[in-house]
């Protein structure tokens, strides 16, 4: 059965109860499982919205929260109130006829709101800006990050973070081929980082994806053109203020048609996921990201539809078992991550 090139949202709250985010003919929908219950009825939330367009957390306190851009030009802010209905505030509106908004991110940092997206003036083809909002308890502030040259595809940026610390990486088109940036937001000083570039291999790029191993170590995935072929790279950077440094870019698969790529990392094992002729490949390490095993194919990604969910969570077990932000799953009602497993290490006890 083949992979579907649809992307919906897992929330899952402290007691185990899981929200499903999903689009339908432009309208949002949420269904919910309860513990021990089942599925409930979907309910409508919004129409004239494309699945690329929202961003949609859970916080500390199960509290849903969220950014939605939609077709007619409005930003709104999705959240939950004090009796967990869904509610949304508009933040700002945009002439749709001069402007294009792209692949908005939401996320809350200790109390702050953070709100980033794609700008494109369309008198200006090809040159997107990066627009960061955040909210200092008063207003909101804004910040343009970078302007960056896009071509023929705009690629999703990715962020990481930590409680003084906001990082986003991104693809800007160098010479005729994408390369991958990073710029930090400090919140001591409220500003943005000069623009560093990771990579400068001169290969054409799609579909960046990044997990942080710790504070400052950071996995990097994207499909690379070889030969008109895709094929899955891999770095690791450091970003100490006081010296970043890269690892040498690595082959994870052959070349084929190896796409959106991604990682979740377990209690013992880093994997690296993407999808490769229909079907969910994956590799692992050890050793956060120096040394790779072999790739296999995920032999039950070809019984069943999949697609690609963006996952958060606010219960224990998967904090403490799991770290991931996107993963391919089947479809509801029998909704199920695939693509890795727990690993134990060679010279663990049984």
């Amino acid at each position: 059965m083949p992979f579907i090139n649809s992307t919906q949202t897992i929330l899952r709250k402290s007691n185990g109860d899981i929200l499903n985010f999903y689009i339908i003919n432009k309208t949002l929908f949420l269904r919910k499982f309860k513990n021990n219950k089942g599925w409930e009825k979907h309910i409508e939330i919004i129409s004239n919205i494309s699945s690329s367009n929202l961003d949609i957390k859970i916080d500390n306190n199960d509290k849903i929260y969220g950014i939605i851009c939609t077709d007619n030009g409005k930003v709104l802010y999705i959240y939950t109130d004090s009796s967990n209905n869904i509610k949304y505030n508009n933040l700002f509106n945009f002439n749709i006829n001069k402007y294009l908004l792209k692949y908005p991110v939401i996320q809350k940092i200790n109390s702050t709101l953070h709100i980033l997206y794609y700008l494109l003036d369309k008198n200006y083809k090809n040159l997107f800006g990066i627009i960061h909002h955040y909210y200092d308890g008063n207003k909101w502030i804004k910040n343009n990050i970078n302007i960056i040259k896009v071509f023929p595809i705009i690629n999703p940026f990715i962020i990481s973070y930590n409680s003084n610390i906001l990082n986003i990486f991104y693809f800007n088109k160098i010479k005729n081929a994408e390369e991958v940036f990073v710029n930090s937001f400090e919140s001591t000083s409220k500003t943005w980082s000069e623009a560093i570039q990771l990579t400068n291999n001169s290969k054409k790029k799609l579909y960046l994806n990044v997990l942080n191993n710790d504070l400052y170590s950071h996995n990097i995935i994207w499909s690379e053109f070889v030969d008109d072929n895709l094929v899955i790279k891999y770095m690791n950077c450091s970003l100490k203020k006081e010296e970043i440094t890269s690892s040498k870019i690595i082959a994870l698969s052959k070349p084929s048609n190896c796409s959106f790529p991604t990682f979740i990392k377990t209690q013992t094992a880093l994997w690296a996921i993407w999808v490769e002729m229909d079907k969910v490949v994956s590799c692992y390490s050890f050793d956060n990201g120096k040394n790779w095993s072999d790739s296999n194919v995920y032999t039950d990604s070809s019984k069943y539809n999949f697609i690609k969910y963006k996952f958060d969570t606010n219960f224990k077990d998967d904090l403490q078992n799991f770290k991931v932000h996107s993963i391919f799953g089947t479809y509801y009602p029998k909704i199920s991550f695939i693509g890795f497993k727990n690993l134990k290490l060679k010279n663990s006890k049984e």
